[in-house]
């Protein structure tokens, strides 16, 4: 719990909001719930909304409470934004490599064209992280994001015919989604990292008049979670395949793992073709949340 009071917490937000170019908003988050319906057609579906806003499943008859925006939802936007572009570069990067680094699906086709390219399934694990979001250290989150955006610097520095020292001090990543040599639109990389930092550290809900500050994990409202979540377990999953080369060599990763080319996961779901003996265990994940979860 802070002792401070919730203007003042707003104040800081909006002030750091307006260094980085953003507006701040006068409001803070708030916790709320969402009923958890199961429903038999998701086939058609599957990763749509449980509760969409304008439903009205809950015990009263009317829809639960859900906020516009926060003292930081702008700054929060961007930094997913950024996020994003840097797993999309991931992505393509890795579609050269004979041992497949990035595990991370964004959409059910995605996962659809990984399993279809499996070869005689014969054996199929899955995993999730139970309590993903709210177990996610901070500092370890933080600096897991910074080293996977330090894996895009030679390609966008190639794209733009840079240096890499230059395209991580000259180039820009705008609000809308792109990189820029101009120096007056968007952040850095060295901005884009303080922002990051500010946005995970200073997590503030309001419950009544009390403010708490999440002290560790990263609230499942807060705009670019999904996505730092995907860079953090990326830089984990990389690591992982790099040791796993190491201790057994190219040729038997390919044999046991299929080259990992058909491990995939979407947020805190792992699935692979693979024994279960033969999955990522906790502390492949630096002991988040660890375990893994249910496989």
């Amino acid at each position: 719990r802070e002792d401070r009071a919730a203007a003042a917490v707003v104040q800081d937000n909006k002030d750091f909001a307006e260094s980085v170019g953003h507006r701040g908003h006068d409001t803070l988050a708030y916790p709320y719930m969402l009923a958890k319906l199961h429903k038999l057609d998701t086939h058609r579906d599957p990763y749509r909304p449980i509760v969409g806003k304008s439903k009205k499943n809950t015990p009263t008859g009317n829809p639960y409470p859900r906020g516009g925006v926060t003292s930081l939802t702008d700054v929060a936007r961007h930094v997913d934004k950024m996020a994003q572009s840097a797993l999309d570069l991931l992505m393509l990067g890795d579609r050269k490599n004979k041992i497949k680094r990035f595990w991370v699906i964004r959409t059910p086709q995605e996962f659809i064209d990984v399993v279809s390219a499996c070869p005689n399934i014969r054996t199929q694990s899955i995993k999730d992280f139970t309590q993903m979001y709210t177990n996610l250290p901070h500092d370890d989150l933080i600096e897991g994001c910074t080293n996977a955006f330090e894996l895009i610097v030679p390609e966008i520095a190639r794209r733009f015919n840079l240096e890499a020292a230059d395209a991580r001090n000259r180039l820009r990543f705008t609000d809308d989604g792109k990189w820029t040599l101009d120096a007056s639109k968007g952040w850095s990389i060295a901005d884009f990292i303080n922002a990051m930092t500010y946005v995970v550290k200073n997590n503030y809900i309001k419950v009544g008049d009390k403010v708490f500050r999440q002290v560790k994990g990263i609230g499942m409202g807060v705009e670019c979670s999904p996505s730092l979540a995907n860079l953090f377990l990326h830089w984990k999953e990389r690591e992982y395949v790099e040791k796993k080369i190491t201790e057994l060599g190219e040729a038997e990763v390919m044999r046991r793992y299929h080259g990992f080319r058909h491990h995939c996961r979407f947020i805190d779901d792992l699935y692979a073709p693979i024994p279960k003996a033969d999955m990522p265990t906790d502390a492949d994940y630096g002991g988040l949340p660890g375990p893994p979860g249910r496989g």
